[in-house]
């Protein structure tokens, strides 16, 4: 498997410095062995899922086999384990294995809503003045919310034209 800067491997050295990073980041803690067949194959498909998001969360993999105390110190009892953080709050935990649709239904929790995704990039456009990339992402966006005002309390913090 290729190196992602979006998948970690937590040990008790980094923990707090990894959770810290939920503020900005959602964060899947995904606790597992190696020996064991069931959270090896789970760690798999996050793995796999973590790459074609390309870095919307970071995926944390705490090896209990080597990682005892970081497991103690979230009272692991079953494997798999995994944690959902936002803003470093557990918003879910579940024991065990699941298919990739019922995963990426338990991410949705903590994943950035695609018309907040839109609107990110769309300010992106707008802070180096590409106007003409940044509209049409922005109406997407406005769509995407049922035109609800979610969005609007956003582009009124920053002046958008000078």
């Amino acid at each position: 498997m290729a190196d992602f800067p979006f998948i970690i491997e937590i040990n008790e050295q980094n923990l707090t410095e990894i959770l810290q990073q939920s503020l900005d980041k959602p964060l899947v803690v995904n606790f597992y062995a190696p020996s064991h067949k069931e959270s090896a194959d789970f760690l798999v498909l996050l793995e796999r899922v973590a790459e074609q998001y390309q870095g919307q969360f970071i995926l944390g993999k705490v090896n209990c086999e080597s990682e005892q105390i970081v497991a103690a110190q979230f009272r692991i009892q079953a494997l798999p384990t995994t944690y959902l953080f936002k803003e470093a709050q557990a918003l879910d935990a579940f024991p065990g294995g699941l298919d990739q649709t019922s995963l990426l239904q338990r991410l949705s929790v903590i994943l950035p809503k695609e018309e907040e995704l839109k609107f990110h990039q769309a300010l992106d456009f707008l802070q180096v003045e590409n106007y003409d990339a940044a509209l049409p992402l922005l109406k997407e966006a406005w769509e995407l919310s049922d035109k609800k005002t979610a969005i609007s309390p956003y582009s009124t913090q920053k002046p958008i034209l000078r």
